[in-house]
């Protein structure tokens, strides 16, 4: 009899450990569903972005073609929407020093040196740039983050002096 028992109370035991394991494993109450393991994201960083190559072109920061502006309005400062914000063209010269990777460059000014984003339109004219050449370049400021003051430059002319 008492060997009966232990037996019943061993399977008990065995099948409520098993469902326990089911429940805590499957999560019975899912309160981290959706959330990043890391933390949530910043507010303001653009995680959206191509498939292709994951690289956004200057002007491309919103989802819809409304927040798109022409690629005129960079250049003579107009556009069909007073509200918004023309790109400022700001012309400098200075040592490119040569590609960081595929889609940024590297330009010593007299403040120092920093990071250009590049289109493929520019890629023929920076080949053909040899390392320590002195350039005079065009380049706008996209704002990535307002909240910190974060800025991307994106370079729009190059040509050796």
């Amino acid at each position: 009899m008492k060997n009966k028992r232990r037996t019943k109370t061993a399977g008990a035991a065995a099948l409520l450990m098993a469902v326990m394991l089911t429940a805590s494993a499957c999560g019975a109450n899912n309160n981290n569903a959706g959330q990043n393991v890391n933390g949530s994201p910043e507010p303001g960083i653009n995680d959206q972005l191509p498939e292709e190559s994951g690289i956004q072109d200057p002007g491309s920061i919103g989802d819809d073609e409304e927040t798109k502006q022409p690629e005129e309005s960079a250049t003579t400062g107009g556009g069909t929407d007073p509200d918004a914000p023309a790109d400022i063209i700001i012309s400098n010269e200075g040592i490119y020093t040569g590609l960081i990777d595929s889609n940024s460059i590297e330009i010593r000014t007299d403040e120092g040196a920093a990071a250009y984003r590049i289109t493929e339109e520019l890629s023929p004219a920076i080949n053909e740039l040899e390392s320590e050449a002195p350039v005079a370049f065009e380049y706008t400021e996209k704002v990535i983050d307002s909240e910190q003051g974060i800025k991307q430059l994106w370079l729009t002319k190059i040509e050796a002096k």
